[in-house]
């Protein structure tokens, strides 16, 4: 049994087990779209050997209270419970959140449930209060205290290397969108695409002439950087890259990433990532990361959003444009979440 981050579409896959794992009672109106649309990151989907879900937990951190979290839906197979899967639920949520500098994971249940109370209070929980119909229950941990992490994949085969360097005569497509490999031609629709200081509010490098861009277009190879125009019905809107490729380890990020402002929360950024990711896991790569400053909360939910996992904060770690250094987010996708996220994508830009 294996446990991951939810994603948009495991929605209608919880909601179709709802009334059958709870025996006819219809609990759908206590789970609606906008809890995985909003906290897919934080929640969690078990899955056996076969991909069929087994259990899930739906939660997330308070905003109004730093060291606290909610669990507020919690789901195991009959066929799967008394087998430890629902506190393996909890504290993998506990865990992540502790992660996050959180003490204190909250939820109720019905007062006539008197088994999930006796489960939570098994667990760790304990009763905080009762009204005429919930019971609160709360569990603490200490954040501050390391928890070493499990192998998750104890008995991985080999892996093979990465197919690399890329073709140049490349081109990915989907919908309206279109990825080619930069040449020196893109250096004036690139300029002219993102000549906004809102593209560059956390991307170093904001260019001020064509040639800058030119420039950057020469010293991407020598930095490392495999950089990728972007074009939306055939104008160009932006750049991307895949950086820190490591064909040996078989992994690779992208980032450099810069969009026209008219063009964000469009079907640009997730047909970016769903061509760039479908390239990288058909070509060979097991890991694909994506990092971003501290400070642009946008992008976060963006890369939430496609369905990467949070890894972590990396303290002090980017010096940005005005000279202060930044605290960089990390999240990554790998070969083995990639069937979920990819499916997740394909439904989001079906919608777009």
């Amino acid at each position: 049994m294996s446990l991951r981050p939810a994603t948009t579409a495991d929605f209608a896959i919880i909601r179709g087990v709802l009334v059958d794992w709870w025996d006819g009672r219809d609990l759908t109106g206590l789970l609606q779209p906008l809890f995985l649309e909003n906290f897919a990151s934080t929640s969690l989907v078990a899955e056996d050997d076969e991909g069929r879900m087994r259990g899930f937990l739906v939660g997330f951190p308070s905003q109004d209270d730093a060291g606290a979290a909610y669990v507020h839906f919690l789901g195991v197979d009959p066929a799967h419970r008394g087998h430890g899967l629902g506190r393996r639920l909890h504290d993998e949520f506990a865990d992540r959140m502790a992660e996050r500098g959180v003490e204190t994971v909250r939820c109720v249940t019905s007062v006539v449930n008197s088994a999930s109370v006796a489960f939570h209070e098994r667990i760790g929980f304990v009763v905080e209060d009762r009204d005429d119909e919930m019971v609160h229950l709360a569990r603490t941990r200490a954040a501050a205290g390391f928890v070493p992490r499990v192998d998750p994949r104890p008995g991985d085969p080999p892996w093979g290397s990465a197919q690399w360097p890329l073709d140049p005569s490349v081109v990915l497509a989907h919908g309206r969108v279109t990825l080619r490999l930069t040449t020196p031609r893109d250096a004036l629709p690139l300029f002219e695409a993102l000549d906004d200081d809102a593209c560059w509010a956390h991307v170093r490098g904001r260019p001020s002439s064509e040639d800058d861009v030119l420039q950057s277009i020469i010293d991407a190879p020598r930095q490392g950087r495999t950089m990728w125009t972007v074009e939306r019905d055939g104008r160009v809107v932006g750049t991307t890259s895949f950086l820190e490729v490591s064909p040996l380890d078989a992994r690779l990020e992208i980032g450099w990433t810069v969009y026209a402002t008219d063009v964000w929360a469009t079907d640009v950024n997730p047909s970016c990532k769903y061509l760039l990711m479908e390239w990288a896991f058909g070509h060979g790569f097991g890991r694909v990361q994506l990092k971003t400053d501290i400070r642009n909360g946008r992008s976060q939910r963006a890369i939430a959003r496609l369905g990467a996992e949070y890894e972590g904060v990396l303290r002090r770690y980017q010096r940005r444009q005005d000279g202060s250094v930044r605290d960089t987010v990390v999240f990554s996708v790998t070969a083995e979440d990639w069937a979920s996220v990819r499916e997740g994508l394909l439904a989001r830009l079906d919608r777009a």
